[in-house]
């Protein structure tokens, strides 16, 4: 008889456990699917900063050979091109513009005059129904500083 009444004591544990086990399945899939689509999301925003830096660096890398070749900027007028980081995503537009700036250090020795140029890439990314709603639409900003100094010889 205590055999017949420990069985019916365990009469729904079963339903009870498995209810159990979905749930804690269903909060650890949830959690890896909102880990992965946030990992997807910073390797997007990683690919884009790295495009912006390059393509400005590869700008200053222009000015600079322009630079040493002539002693001249040329034209500092800005850059547009765009980004895009896969063959079926909307091409994200961006703009890189230079602002020169001339600067006077005499904590290096007295008249050391030398010029920085500033390129400032700017874009902003699209809305999308993945990425959540407070990263959509972020204006983004990378600025890259080159200096230039003159060698006093005036070629």
């Amino acid at each position: 008889m205590n055999n017949n009444h420990t069985i019916q004591n365990q009469k729904g544990s079963a339903l009870f456990e498995i209810v159990v086990a979905m749930a804690i399945l269903v909060l650890v899939l949830t959690s890896m699917i909102i880990t992965l689509t946030y990992a997807r999301y910073k390797c997007i925003m990683n690919y884009h900063d790295r495009v912006a830096i390059l393509k400005a660096d590869a700008e200053l890398q222009k000015i600079r050979y322009l630079y040493d070749t002539t002693n001249r900027f040329g034209s500092l007028s800005p850059v547009s091109f765009q980004i895009k980081d896969s063959k079926n995503a909307k091409p994200i537009n961006c703009i890189i513009t230079f602002s020169p700036e001339t600067h006077s250090d005499n904590s290096v020795g007295l008249g050391v005059v030398y010029t920085t140029i500033t390129a400032t890439v700017k874009w902003e990314e699209h809305r999308s129904i993945i990425k959540p709603k407070i990263f959509s639409g972020k204006k983004r900003v990378k600025i890259l500083r080159e200096d230039y100094y003159s060698d006093g010889s005036g070629a």
